[in-house]
């Protein structure tokens, strides 16, 4: 007898899983191997589906954050890099944030992907670069940071480390650098005395106005600087002894004088002894010699000077001016004197022809504190284009403004007199003094720097 037996076969299935990220992006993207990791957020390598293109996807899960700074940093990066057009920054290409129907998305950013390797890779496998290399990887930094600090607001990216430089070698031998990880980017808004409610940056290379909230273009110079250090002494910059709070790193590297001078040029302590910019550094010559040149302002100097296009612009800032100290304090007095005599005699009944009697004394008062006020420079900005100048001096509580012709300016100050003496520009038969106390060093520089930029435009 044969006996006919069901047999019910169980079919396995096997579940996948789908991470975040591809459950995201996986339409669009191939997502690859993990590049970093951080506290809040992954990199990925992947690629475009559409047309082959390497990328780099930085996801962040918004669940594991406390810190609401972090999302806003993230989000400063994306809105930052989607503005960005520079060879020497990988492309943004597209970002995410969660919204109302997926609040438990991720913020997703994706850039192109830099070739090459991170010179912190570079230095932990032992590699040290020749004082040639050295000099172009700082020179094509500070081209990048030149071309961020000239846009409207200023970019401060403010995490300048070796880990975020990654370096290729092309194909005739020389290394090409690119800037990542603008995380920590701000961009700079116009008031000077803003305080940031987050210091950004990682120690050892982070300029110290930076740990007092007060980053700044100059901060971008320093991280420059500290990464040359770490780069020619194989010692990063924390590890490093200070002499005077600044680095004491030449006798732990085999450079030339020139060398040496430029980058401790970028990693002064204080921010206005540094570059005047991310430009004057990078077209500053290596010279074992120290004279004044038309690029580099002297050491201690306030005054900055910045190219953008066929544009110098100089600004000076504020000086003491020849205002008398006690004829301001006279003024002062003088015309309290004569607004309580005035009140009182207008509170006692006094007929309208007494507080008339007064107005003389209101005039040779007001006329007094003027005059000493106008004399205190609040600081001037000298702009000269191919075609015009115009600077402007904030005196007292008015603005002087004069416009000429670019190419009727000289500059051809007695430097003789090494005290401070005020800075004249001859326009002609004109003569006009852009700013007071200015020191015979400062005069030969900025003489240099404006007959060499006029020259160019005759």
């Amino acid at each position: 007898m044969t006996v006919d037996v069901e047999v019910e076969q169980e079919v396995a299935t096997e579940v996948v899983e789908v991470s975040p990220v591809e459950e995201l992006l996986g339409a669009r993207y191939t997502i690859g191997a993990e590049l970093g990791r951080g506290a809040f957020g992954v990199t990925y390598a992947g690629t475009r589906r559409t047309d082959g293109m390497a990328v780099a996807i930085k996801s962040m899960d918004v669940s594991t954050v406390s810190d609401w700074k972090t999302v806003e940093l993230f989000e400063r990066e994306a809105k930052v890099l989607r503005a960005l057009n520079h060879p020497g920054i990988p492309r943004y290409v597209e970002h995410s944030a969660p919204t109302e129907k997926r609040p438990d998305a991720r913020f997703v950013l994706v850039q192109e992907l830099a070739d090459g390797v991170s010179l912190a890779q570079k230095l932990a496998g032992g590699w040290r670069p020749t004082e040639a290399q050295a000099e172009r990887i700082g020179r094509q930094l500070l081209d990048i940071c030149a071309y961020l600090h000239d846009l409207e607001p200023p970019v401060v990216h403010r995490d300048i480390k070796p880990a975020n430089v990654i370096v290729d070698t092309g194909a005739d031998g020389q290394l090409t650098v690119r800037l990542v990880d603008f995380g920590a980017v701000k961009e700079r808004i116009a008031s000077e005395t803003r305080i940031e409610s987050t210091v950004v940056g990682t120690y050892g290379y982070m300029a110290p106005e930076q740990f007092q909230g007060r980053s700044q273009p100059a901060s971008d110079l320093y991280g420059i600087g500290a990464t040359l250090v770490h780069l020619v002494t194989g010692i990063a910059p924390a590890d490093i002894p200070q002499k005077r709070l600044k680095l004491d790193w030449e006798p732990r590297a085999n450079v030339s004088k020139g060398f040496a001078r430029w980058v401790n040029a970028l990693i002064e302590p204080a921010p206005e002894d540094r570059f005047a910019s991310a430009r004057s550094a990078y077209e500053a010559p290596l010279t074992d010699a120290a004279p004044v040149s038309a690029s580099e302002p002297p050491v201690h100097s306030k005054i900055r000077a910045t190219h953008y296009k066929d544009t110098l612009t100089i600004h000076f800032p504020a000086g003491s001016g020849k205002a008398s100290v006690p004829a301001l304090a006279f003024s002062t007095v003088w015309l309290g004197f004569v607004g309580f005599w005035t009140a009182s005699a207008i509170s006692m009944g006094a007929s309208l022809l007494f507080p008339l009697f007064s107005i003389p004394f209101w005039i040779v008062g007001i006329g007094m504190f003027r005059k000493e006020l106008a004399k205190i420079n609040r600081g001037t900005l000298l702009s000269i284009g191919p075609e015009h100048f115009v600077f402007a001096t904030k005196r007292g509580l008015g603005t002087k403004r004069r416009t000429g012709k670019t190419k009727d300016l000289v500059a051809n100050n007695d430097v003789s007199y090494q005290k401070p003496r005020p800075f004249v520009l001859s326009e002609g038969a004109r003569a006009h003094t852009i700013s007071d106390d200015i020191s015979a060093a400062e005069r030969t520089w900025l003489d240099a720097l404006i007959n060499e930029h006029v020259a160019r435009h005759k």
